[in-house]
């Protein structure tokens, strides 16, 4: 149950509310909009909050570290067609987003914002995904 309202909370942080109804609403919404968008996001997300896990950072804080690797699964969704590869992008997007934020918040303090994302979408399209 925890892990749900841990989820929901990093769907909620997209908009800056890490309220679990919050995102719940949003959640609803990705998958009115595109059933493999809403998927992308719960994988990107779940993925990352297990990484959070393993990286032993407070439970108060993975909603922060899961916030990238949510909108990392719901753009690459958003932009690819739905295969394996691109699900495997999807967790690997999630963990290295979150590494990345646990990167930034230990080294130097910076905030890490959205830039985890940018980077990994960006070496998505250098990949070649399409």
């Amino acid at each position: 149950m925890r892990a749900c309202l841990s989820l929901l909370e990093a769907i909620g942080h997209v908009y800056f509310q890490g309220a679990p109804a919050t995102g719940a609403a949003i959640l609803c919404c990705m998958f009115l909009a595109s059933p493999a968008m809403g998927l992308g996001c719960v994988l990107g997300g779940a993925s990352a909050l297990l990484a959070a896990r393993m990286l032993g950072g407070a439970p108060a804080a993975h909603g922060l570290y899961a916030c990238n690797a949510v909108l990392t699964g719901a753009g690459l969704a958003a932009l690819y067609r739905c295969t394996p590869a691109l699900l495997a992008w999807i967790v690997a997007g999630g963990i290295a987003t979150t590494l990345a934020t646990h990167l930034f918040r230990r080294c130097g303090k910076l905030p890490a914002l959205t830039a985890p994302f940018v980077l990994w979408m960006l070496l998505a399209d250098a990949a070649g995904l399409a």
